[in-house]
């Protein structure tokens, strides 16, 4: 898709582009009095630029700290992954439920009848989602 989009852009930068040999001497003029202008343009705003620098100092400070906190989260994910199968803590940790193993596909008969739960309030409910839930008119 990126491939298409640059290719239309491309080809309308060059519809774009002058025929008439003076237009296409002014458009070159243009063009390099531009460029000169972007390159040397820290020259001529010291403040402005000395301001961009300081705000691109703050972020990259910002972005290689927050790479290395996910990194940390990431590294302490998998190394408690790696202990938790390697010595069981307890049995608990290790029921699966009946409709989550892979010989017992999901059924919505392996299911709890929904409605003994669905009104009663001592019930806890058991997503967090509303769209796990029947609508209520069912």
């Amino acid at each position: 898709m990126s491939l298409i989009r640059a290719t239309l852009i491309l080809g309308a930068a060059v519809m774009l582009l002058p025929v008439d040999e003076k237009k296409q001497a002014a458009f070159s003029v243009t063009a390099t009095k531009a460029a000169a202008e972007t390159a040397t343009f820290c020259d001529r705003n010291v403040h402005t630029c000395g301001a961009g620098r300081e705000l691109w100092s703050l972020f990259l400070h910002k972005a290689e700290y927050g790479i290395e906190l996910g990194a940390r989260l990431v590294r302490e994910q998998f190394l408690r992954a790696d202990s938790s199968e390697q010595s069981p803590s307890s049995a608990s940790s290790q029921r699966i439920a009946p409709h989550a193993t892979a010989a017992a596909p999901y059924r919505h008969e392996t299911l709890p009848n929904q409605a003994s739960y669905q009104n009663d309030p001592a019930q806890p409910r058991r997503s967090a989602y509303p769209m796990d839930h029947p609508p209520r008119w069912r």
